[in-house]
Formats: C-alpha cells, sequence, structure tokens
C-alpha cells in the first residue's frame, strides 16, 4: 500500500507553504522529508529530495542531519 505518490512540491528561499485542506498525506509526506517515518514499516521506494541541488536521500545521516 502506498500512502502517498506522484507528490511534487517546490518551496523557494523565503517561502512559506500552507494548506487549509486536512490530509494524512501533508504529515506523511513531511514526516518523510525530514526523515522521521521508521522503516520498517515506511520507505520511501522511488524519488528524491532536493535540498540546495543535493538528494538528501543518498546522504549519510550525519551529513543531512538526520
Amino acid at each position: 500500500m502506498h500512502a502517498v505518490e506522484n507528490v511534487s512540491l517546490t518551496v523557494a528561499e523565503g517561502e512559506t507553504i500552507g494548506s487549509l485542506v486536512r490530509a494524512l498525506w501533508k504529515s506523511v509526506t513531511m514526516l518523510s522529508v525530514m526523515g522521521l517515518i521508521p522503516s520498517p514499516p515506511g520507505q520511501i521506494v522511488s524519488g528524491e529530495i532536493l535540498f540546495d541541488g543535493h538528494d538528501m536521500l543518498k546522504m549519510s545521516n550525519e551529513s543531512s542531519g538526520r
């Protein structure tokens, strides 16, 4: 079962995002970006999380701050 699929989000420096809709995908997406979804059961199976041009999924825990 996929909790979240096909998410694309771009936030430029100095921008703030918000949503008026209550939805599970927002929490799961943000927890995944921050590396806070335990594995197992959760995992990121494809894609990339880019921050300042670097893919956070390919960084070590020390260099990503996770």
